[in-house]
């Protein structure tokens, strides 16, 4: 059982290492590399003019100058929240999941940290409501961004966002969160 999940994830790198190279993600950027690969190929191949149209929105405007504000990408399909934003510790942040949109974020200013919690660890808190949830979870993975990486979070990847790194320069970042309808 271990070999065959192990030739399963073997499969699975070699194949979204192919799928990224016939891609065109934005100039310069990469994706965060514990993002959810087969979900990503399958939306991205269900709804690539959505994709394309985001990561081609990426490569072409400065989110480090722009005001911040909700910007037109494919209407309701695809929209971007340009946000100047206070981090705060993770205590005072909830675990988030989303039905309606994924969730493309990227900062662009600062350091901003995510958590990331597998969602059999976590226990809905508040329900379903304007497309989020949130959920308590004991396990939680943290990661900090860079201006290089940005990060996908599909319906079953649960996450804090504008967590304070522990040794933060700043505690303001700049980002922008690009909503992708999902089906």
């Amino acid at each position: 059982m271990k070999n065959q999940k192990l030739i399963l994830s073997i499969i699975l790198s070699f194949v979204f290492i192919t799928f990224m190279q016939a891609q065109t993600l934005p100039k310069g950027l990469t994706l965060y590399k514990g993002t959810d690969k087969k979900e990503f190929i399958k939306q991205y191949n269900k709804h690539k003019d959505r994709w394309d149209k985001a990561f081609k929105w990426m490569e072409t405007h400065d989110v480090a100058t722009m005001a911040p504000g909700k910007y037109d990408i494919d209407g309701e399909h695809c929209f971007a929240n340009v946000q100047e934003t206070v981090l705060r510790t993770p205590d005072k942040i909830k675990i988030e999941s989303h039905k309606k949109y994924v969730d493309l974020q990227w900062c662009v200013k600062g350091v901003e940290r995510y958590g990331i919690v597998n969602s059999k660890d976590a226990k809905l808190l508040d329900p379903y409501r304007f497309d989020v949830m949130h959920w308590t979870a004991n396990k939680v993975k943290y990661v900090d961004s860079n201006p290089h990486t940005f990060y996908l979070f599909f319906p079953d990847n649960y996450h804090k966002a504008c967590v304070l790194p522990d040794n933060a320069k700043t505690n303001t970042i700049k980002k922008v969160c690009i909503k992708i309808e999902y089906d």
